[in-house]
């Protein structure tokens, strides 16, 4: 079976003390609607656009590609959105 590529934006929300957390995770059909999505979805803290690959035949993943990112976002918030793969 080929490899498949996975295209998500994970948004982030302001909350207290001025910290960020992570809010709605959203999928997309390609690099370019992710990117599209994170730069509308991204106004109120920031949002990241993520790659994927991987085979479903043997079930592994390559790493996480941060396609854009948009906001302020700390180093935390994009360590975190590049571990969604639920490692």
């Amino acid at each position: 079976m080929p490899q498949v590529t996975y295209f998500m934006v994970q948004t982030f929300a302001p909350a207290r003390r001025g910290r960020i957390v992570p809010g709605e995770a959203r999928a997309a059909r390609s690099a370019a609607e992710a990117v599209h999505l994170a730069e509308r979805l991204g106004a109120a803290a920031g949002a990241v656009a993520l790659a994927r690959t991987c085979d479903p035949s043997v079930g592994g993943a390559g790493d996480t590609v941060i396609l854009a990112r948009v906001g302020d976002l700390p180093a935390e918030a994009l360590e975190w959105a590049a571990r969604l793969d639920g490692d």
